[in-house]
């Protein structure tokens, strides 16, 4: 016989109650467009048919299957997932199968015990599909969430304007003098071990943010990028943590890009927050509360 459509839970009612006035027969069965088998089946199923033609009338199934496979650890399960709605949705922090690693054992002490590694992740991985998570690529990293660094950045480009249209030193300059005047700096801290670029979070997350540490301990290197509102970029400078006179600081200046393709020098923390008045290969850097001027 063909495959047929299934039959809703009304019309499957019907179908049992004329089988229990007139017998479970093949022509029976071929009036209602079903194998007599299945005419069968559903006459010792009657009272969950019945009960389905009052609540689900116009629905396929009999009854809703709400169990799936129960998890060894329940316990664990919900702290864990508490934990990473914790960390994502409030904090904005990344996170790994080897935070989920760390933090299960710290719930569960025999999570790992006669387990091995790669089975310990692979529980991991059941219980990300479980409570729908996935591996996501992130696509906003810093010390802010993407909202806040709208809000700024709105901030920043209203009074840059300002100051460069109406009541700023090059207010009184032509477009194009003005603008290659204004130049926007970016302190990137670099380091040893970086950051991963993917995190765990929900399914169907628009936004992947991720919100990371920026303190000066953190890190061994800095570069400044700097360019003017015309597109005109300066040499990176690129610092390093030493102290000056010390060994880094010869090793840098006998480097081939010294003073040539990059500047570089070093600070006791890798990150400089204010500097001023200091002459470097015939170059003016002043560096003081945000504000970056270099002249040649």
């Amino acid at each position: 016989m063909p495959k047929t459509r299934p039959k809703k839970n009304w019309k499957k009612h019907e179908a049992v109650e004329a089988a229990k006035a007139q017998g479970v027969s093949q022509e029976l069965a071929a009036t209602f467009g079903m194998h007599r088998a299945t005419l069968w089946r559903w006459v010792r199923a009657e009272e969950a048919i019945a009960a389905a033609a009052k609540t689900i009338p116009s629905k396929t199934y009999v009854s809703r299957g709400t169990r799936g496979v129960k998890p060894r650890y329940p316990e664990m399960d919900t702290r864990l997932l508490q934990w990473v709605i914790e960390m994502r949705k409030n904090k904005s922090r990344c996170v790994t199968t080897e935070c989920l690693h760390i933090m299960a054992a710290r719930y569960e002490p025999d999570f790992r015990v006669g387990r091995t590694r790669q089975a310990a992740i692979m529980y991991l991985h059941r219980f990300r599909r479980r409570n729908r998570l996935s591996v996501r690529r992130i696509t906003h990293r810093g010390t802010k969430q993407r909202d806040e660094m709208e809000k700024i950045a709105d901030e920043f480009s209203n009074t840059i304007q300002y100051y460069v249209e109406e009541s700023g030193t090059v207010a009184h300059l032509n477009d194009l003098d003005k603008f290659s005047c204004v130049y926007n700096m970016d302190q990137t801290a670099v380091y040893i071990v970086m950051n991963p670029s993917t995190t765990i979070d929900f399914a169907g997350a628009r936004h992947v943010d991720v919100v990371q540490g920026m303190s000066e301990n953190s890190f061994r290197a800095s570069v400044f990028l700097c360019a003017s509102a015309t597109g005109q970029k300066l040499p990176p400078m690129v610092i390093f943590a030493g102290v000056g006179g010390g060994t880094v600081e010869e090793e840098l200046r006998a480097h081939p890009i010294f003073r040539n393709g990059a500047y570089l020098t070093v600070q006791k923390k890798a990150w400089c927050a204010c500097c001023s008045g200091s002459r470097r290969s015939g170059s003016h850097l002043c560096l003081a509360a945000g504000c970056f001027c270099w002249t040649v």
